[in-house]
């Protein structure tokens, strides 16, 4: 019998290529969440979330919206109640231990569904203070008196280590076309092209087109 397991995923990149990895391996029953704690990218984080958990054939009864109180107490430039004054300032990006609340909708989930693990697709960096080692050691003290194991299997990672799988799973077409949607401060409903998650993958793209890794020997 597969083992049930719980991803948290955004509709962006690291979780997108997280969801493909788990969903494709058969030892995994994977039930995936998504939040909704009034982001400016909620329209197309969901889109695509929906996408992909369709396209995975994760069941819908696997499948879980969350809609969150607002976080409208947070001078933050992701949830619309700050506008962005300095895209390199990451701290107004910051969303106070966004990841702490999540973590805990996700492990009550977890345990009423008799599932062991929860994955974050966070990455290596440690940038904010809920999305350090320290932190998520801290998460499975708690969540190990349950039996339940908080999983990050990027953490000692960067953007480019999942880029080939993300290429892989066709998150990213020929012509540079992204299945995803990876900015936190969007523009007309469209990616902003400043903020350190656009920069990321536009890189990315520009140093490894689609067709790099379609190259026949």
């Amino acid at each position: 019998m597969a083992e049930k397991i719980v991803a948290l995923c955004s509709g962006g990149f690291d979780s997108i290529v997280m969801l493909n990895d788990l969903a494709r391996n058969p030892s995994y029953d994977v039930h995936a969440l998504f939040f909704d704690y009034g982001q400016k990218n909620v329209k197309q984080e969901m889109k695509w979330f929906h996408y992909w958990v369709h396209t995975l054939c994760i069941p819908p009864c696997n499948t879980l919206n969350l809609i969150l109180p607002k976080f409208s107490y947070a001078n933050t430039s992701m949830t619309g109640n700050s506008e962005v004054e300095d895209y390199e300032d990451l701290k107004a990006q910051y969303v106070p231990m966004r990841n702490m609340i999540f973590a805990s909708y996700a492990l009550s989930y977890a345990q009423s569904v008799g599932a062991t693990k929860v994955f974050m697709a966070i990455l290596g960096g440690g940038t904010y203070p809920d999305t350090t080692p320290d932190f998520i050691f801290s998460l499975n003290e708690i969540a190990g008196d349950v039996g339940i194991e908080f999983v990050t299997p990027f953490i000692n990672h960067d953007k480019m280590y999942l880029y080939s799988r993300a290429i892989e799973y066709g998150m990213i077409e020929q012509g540079g076309k992204a299945n995803f949607f990876s900015c936190n401060t969007p523009i007309n409903g469209e990616p902003c092209g400043m903020c350190p998650d656009c920069e990321a993958v536009n890189e990315m793209i520009s140093l490894y087109p689609p067709s790099y890794f379609n190259q026949t020997p």
